[in-house]
């Protein structure tokens, strides 16, 4: 900010103040250019537009005597230099893991379309498009997810502390409609077609198949 839009003259005074003081003022007048230019910077709703004005209200910065007012006199009390690190570490630590979230996101998003040709290349048919129908949370920390395609039912697992999903090979010929964990055994799956599904959480096997019928299927879907 200082060398490539500063003045000449109001550098050579900012110049003159680090060799004296060393670098501790530099930001009290990081924080008196800010002030200076305040309104025009909050004029601007993105980072990088942001910068650009500050670069640019810097280039006509030639009231040395206001920017030094305000840098020693305005400014007291000034806050302590360790004050500072601490804040700095905070808010660095807060943007790092900001940043980190959306990189997960973005990775967990690409992992959910391998996901998809996956099971769509898995499928019996190639023309067949495959979509996640609905899902259940089960104890143990386990998620039964329902992917469905235009004549089938695909069941898989995912366990939230290992972080892994699996195809458990619970299919049928319907797609599911809404999904419900009973008790710690059993998981009720109602389907397009009209039918109650039930598996064992345990043994993943079939316990119950019957035509479920509305009532049965909007008492599943509001459980």
């Amino acid at each position: 900010i200082f060398i490539d839009t500063v003045p000449f003259e109001t550098l050579l005074r900012i110049w003159d103040c680090f060799l004296l003081e060393g670098s501790k003022v530099l930001f009290r007048f990081a924080l008196s250019i800010l002030i200076i230019n305040r309104e025009s910077i909050l004029t601007k709703s993105d980072t990088i537009s942001m910068m650009k004005q500050i670069k640019d209200s810097t280039k006509n910065l030639i009231d040395v005597e206001n920017l030094f007012k305000i840098a020693f006199e305005d400014l007291k009390p000034f806050c302590h230099r360790k004050d500072i690190s601490i804040k700095q570490a905070y808010w660095t630590k807060m943007l790092t893991d900001k940043v980190l979230k959306r990189r997960l996101s973005k990775e967990g998003f690409s992992k959910r379309d391998f996901v998809f040709e996956e099971i769509n290349s898995s499928s019996s048919s190639s023309s067949t498009t495959t979509t996640l129908d609905c899902a259940v949370v089960l104890p143990g920390n386990l998620v039964w997810i329902a992917f469905g395609s235009q004549y089938s039912l695909h069941i898989f697992e995912v366990n939230v502390e290992r972080g892994i999903m699996m195809n458990i090979e619970v299919t049928y010929n319907s797609r599911a409609f809404c999904m419900a964990c009973v008790n710690s055994e059993l998981v009720l799956i109602g389907t397009l077609c009209g039918t109650l599904l039930g598996f064992s959480i345990d043994d993943r096997y079939m316990k119950l198949n019957t035509t479920g019928g509305p009532e049965i299927m909007k008492c599943l879907v509001f459980r």
